[in-house]
C-alpha cells in the first residue's frame, strides 16, 4: 500500500510545499568588497605592489567575523566577503597607497585581527613591513578601533574599509623619506 503511486505523489507534493515553504523564508545572501574598483580615470600607480596579507585561521572564512563574547567569534551566514579577504585588503591598501605614496613601494602586511562586535566597534590589528628602493625597510604596527555609524553589516565594512585606509595613511607616513626621490634612489 505505501508503494502506491498515489501514496508516492502525495509524498512527493509534501515535501515539495514543505521544501518551497522553507527556501522562501530564508534570508537573502549579501556579498561585500572592503572598496570598490577605483572610478575610471583615477590613476591607480603600478609601482605599489602589496605583497603577502597573512590572516589568521578565524579570518579566513568567507563569513564576516563579530566578536559577540572573549574569545568568541561567530561567521555571518547571509553576509559574506564576495573575494578572499586578505585579496581585499591587499586591493584596499594597494588603492589607498598609490594615492599617497610617489615612489615604488612593497609592503607586506600581518593581520592579528580584524572584525566587529556587539557594541558596533570595529577592531583591526596588522603588523606591516615596507620596502623601498633606497633605504632601510620601514615597519610598524597598526591598532584602530573605530565605531560604526549604524547598526548592521554594511556599516561594519565600511569602517573596516576605513581602519584599513588608517593603517595605509601610516605606513605612507612613514615611508615618505627625503633620502628618495621620485625614481626611489638616493
Amino acid at each position: 500500500m505505501t508503494n502506491s503511486p498515489t501514496f508516492i505523489g502525495i509524498c512527493c507534493a509534501f515535501l515539495a510545499v514543505i521544501s518551497a515553504g522553507g527556501c522562501a523564508s530564508m534570508p537573502e545572501t549579501r556579498f561585500f568588497v572592503l572598496a570598490l574598483a577605483p572610478e575610471k580615470g583615477e590613476n591607480v600607480r603600478s609601482d605599489v605592489t602589496v605583497g603577502t596579507v597573512s590572516l589568521p585561521a578565524y579570518l579566513k572564512s568567507d563569513g564576516i567575523a563579530l566578536a559577540t563574547a572573549p574569545h568568541t567569534v561567530r561567521h555571518a551566514r547571509f553576509h559574506r566577503w564576495a573575494e578572499p579577504l586578505d585579496e581585499g585588503i591587499a586591493r584596499t591598501l594597494r588603492a589607498d597607497l598609490s594615492r599617497r605614496v610617489g615612489m615604488q613601494t612593497w609592503v607586506e602586511v600581518d593581520v592579528q585581527f580584524f572584525h566587529g562586535d556587539p557594541d558596533g566597534n570595529v577592531l583591526l590589528q596588522a603588523r606591516w613591513l615596507a620596502r623601498l628602493p633606497c633605504g632601510d625597510p620601514a615597519s610598524g604596527q597598526f591598532a584602530g578601533k573605530a565605531q560604526q555609524a549604524t547598526n548592521g553589516y554594511s556599516s561594519m565594512v565600511a569602517t573596516q574599509a576605513e581602519l584599513v585606509r588608517q593603517m595605509s595613511m601610516q605606513i605612507a607616513g612613514a615611508i615618505v623619506r627625503p633620502e628618495c626621490n621620485q625614481s626611489g634612489t638616493t
